[in-house]
C-alpha cells in the first residue's frame, strides 16, 4: 500500500478574547479538489487500474480523514488494513474511493 502526503491545508491562529494568553490553532483542509480528482479517475480509468492492470488507484484520502479516524490505526501506529478498508467501504469513505465497487 502506497500512501502519499500532499499539503492542501492551512492553519488559522486565534487568540481568545476572554483569555489573551490562550492561543488556538485551527487546521483546515481543502478537499473539493481531492473529490474532483477521484471523480476524474473514476470516469477516465477502468476502476482505477493502470493500462497494464499492474496497479489500482484505490483512493485519494485527505489528511484530516486520518486525523479524525484514529480507529483505522493499530496501537503501534501502523495502518490497520482491515479497519481502513471497512472505513473505505462505508458511506463516509465512498467520496474518496476510486472503484465503484467495494475494495479489500
Amino acid at each position: 500500500m502506497v500512501i502519499k502526503k500532499r499539503k492542501s491545508y492551512f492553519n488559522k491562529l486565534r487568540i481568545d478574547d476572554k483569555n489573551p494568553d490562550l492561543i488556538r490553532i485551527d487546521r483546515f483542509q481543502y478537499v473539493d479538489h481531492i473529490k474532483e480528482a477521484v471523480k476524474f479517475i473514476r470516469e477516465n480509468s477502468d476502476n482505477g487500474f493502470s493500462k497494464e492492470r499492474e496497479f489500482q488507484h484505490v483512493a485519494k484520502i485527505p489528511d484530516y480523514v486520518f486525523n479524525k479516524n484514529a480507529h483505522i490505526f493499530a496501537p503501534d501506529g501502523r495502518l490497520d488494513e482491515k479497519a481502513f478498508f471497512k472505513w473505505l467501504n462505508s458511506d463516509e469513505g465512498i467520496p474518496y474511493r476510486v472503484p465503484d465497487k467495494r475494495v479489500s
